[in-house]
């Protein structure tokens, strides 16, 4: 029996920190958007947005007419690399990379999947609407 409890402890444990390192760092968290992005009472009514939430829940919005997916995020401190999957029904759709310019405070995308925009931080939070959706 305390094998077992032993046991239990260590994978608890071990799922801890694998659950904290999901997490964003808070300079991620937000509203971010293309400088050609349009927006109309707060809605992104033209151009691209991205929405990061410190859990690594995220969306990725394009308009007009408004578009999006819901993904979920990862970020890589040493590349620099923050990496979104794209999903629809729960199924990977997409996997985008941004590169984090932390002195510009940008998002640059990479490859060929999401194209090479570059987003600029609107707001370190994400709007109450994206955070109903998100849910």
């Amino acid at each position: 029996m305390i094998r077992r409890w032993l046991l239990i402890s260590i994978l608890a444990a071990w799922a801890i920190p694998a659950a904290a390192a999901d997490s964003l760092p808070t300079d991620l968290v937000g509203e971010w958007a293309t400088e050609k992005s349009e927006f109309s009472r707060g809605a992104l009514s033209k151009g691209a947005a991205l929405y990061l939430t410190a859990q690594g829940v995220g969306a990725l919005i394009g308009a007009p007419p408004p578009i999006g997916s819901l993904a979920s995020a990862t970020y890589d401190a040493k590349t620099r690399m923050l990496t979104l999957r794209l999903t629809e029904h729960g199924q990977v759709m997409a996997t985008c990379g941004f590169i984090y310019d932390s002195k510009l405070k940008i998002l640059k995308g990479q490859g060929t999947e999401c194209g090479a925009d570059v987003y600029k931080r609107r707001r370190d939070d994400v709007p109450e609407y994206i955070l109903k959706m998100l849910k």
